[in-house]
């Protein structure tokens, strides 16, 4: 129960730290953090609806590999995708398109440790099984803050990408979004059919991270009005 309620807790905290990281850093109003969860949500909705149609007839370790490098850099980009087209003021301007994307990585880590407290409660109340005890709960939790931060590093990085291919008209943006959160998923596809241990899923996540956020970083320092000539000539150099 300890190590549980840590993990829970870890990833709640990285939610809370990713947020305040995004209100210092880029001074955005908390609606676009809200947006942005509000795309997580739904993209995992959609996500879990074509992996429970598609997954299980899936065994292979390269097969579920492939399955979710499709599934998720179609689904999780696609829905980020048709909300910029539904609601334009999303991909107005590229640090608001960061804060959609972190947003959308903080959501998911508040999310999955309050369902994991959530979890612990009912199984102090004997309404469902105890989780598995960790032997090293402090490391579990490390664990757990390092996997959040790297996954929202990449949900911010491939909500930007995606968000800038509308108003600058670019589909290659949204192809990097695509084999960004394809490629993290499929490595953890892999995984769970016995394909690798999970210490690959950690180590592979590092570069994923890194590459997150150097798309960050490059994405803010664009120009605030997309439509000057001058963005083509930064962007290209």
């Amino acid at each position: 129960m300890t190590a549980a309620l840590l993990v829970a807790a870890a990833k709640a905290a990285t939610g809370v730290g990713v947020l305040i990281l995004w209100l210092v850093w880029l001074r955005a109003s908390l609606g676009w953090f809200a947006a942005g969860a509000a795309i997580w949500f739904a993209g995992a909705i959609v996500l879990k609806g074509a992996a429970a149609a598609a997954l299980p007839a899936v065994h292979e370790p390269w097969q579920r590999a492939l399955s979710s490098f499709f599934l998720t850099g179609l689904c999780e980009p696609g829905v980020t995708l048709a909300a910029g087209l539904v609601f334009g003021a999303l991909a107005k301007e590229p640090r608001r398109m960061t804060a959609v994307g972190l947003g959308a990585g903080a959501g998911e880590a508040l999310f999955l440790g309050a369902l994991g407290v959530l979890l612990v409660a009912a199984a102090l109340v004997g309404k469902r099984p105890m989780p598995a005890e960790a032997p090293y709960p402090a490391v579990a939790a490390a664990v757990a803050v390092y996997e959040r931060s790297t996954g929202a590093l990449v949900h911010a990085a491939a909500r930007l990408l995606t968000l800038l291919s509308l108003p600058t008209r670019r589909p290659a943006l949204f192809f990097g979004a695509f084999v960004l959160m394809g490629a993290v998923d499929a490595l953890a596809g892999f995984t769970k059919t016995g394909g690798a241990s999970i210490g690959w899923v950690e180590l592979a996540l590092l570069p994923a991270g890194v590459v997150g956020a150097l798309v960050l970083r490059w994405g803010t320092r664009l120009p605030t009005s997309l439509s000057d000539a001058a963005w083509s000539t930064k962007s290209s150099t």
